[in-house]
C-alpha cells in the first residue's frame, strides 16, 4: 500500500499537474486499508468510486480528462495560482512569496 501512495506522488509533481492511478486491488475495498494511504488521497477515494467494473472505470476517466482538458478561467484561479493586485499589496503574501524564494 504505501508503494500505491509513492507511485501518485511521482505522478503529481506541481500544482498544475493532474493524472490518474488506478486503485485496482481488493485490499482497497476495505477501509482500514485505506486509510493507510495519505489522507488527500483518502478524500477522492469515496465509496462510489470503488471496486468498479473495467468499463465503468474507462468511462469515469474518459469524463475525468475530458473536463481537465478544458481551459482555466484566469479569474477562478485568482488568489489559487495567480495573485491579484491587493495580494501583492499585502505583507503577508510577500512574505510567503519571500519565504518561498528562499526555499528554492
Amino acid at each position: 500500500l504505501r508503494h500505491a501512495s509513492q507511485c501518485v506522488g511521482r505522478v503529481l509533481r506541481g500544482k498544475s499537474d493532474y493524472g490518474i492511478m488506478i486503485f485496482a486491488d481488493k485490499r482497497f475495498l476495505r477501509s482500514d486499508k485505506r486509510l493507510k494511504i495519505p489522507k488527500w488521497i483518502q478524500e477522492y477515494l469515496h465509496d462510489g468510486l470503488c471496486n468498479l467494473s473495467i468499463e465503468e472505470c474507462v468511462q469515469i476517466v474518459k469524463k475525468w480528462l475530458k473536463d481537465m482538458a478544458q481551459p482555466l478561467k484566469q479569474e477562478d484561479q485568482l488568489g489559487i495560482s495567480l495573485l491579484a493586485e491587493e495580494h501583492l499589496q499585502s505583507h503577508d503574501v510577500i512574505k510567503k512569496i519571500e519565504e518561498r524564494c528562499i526555499q528554492i
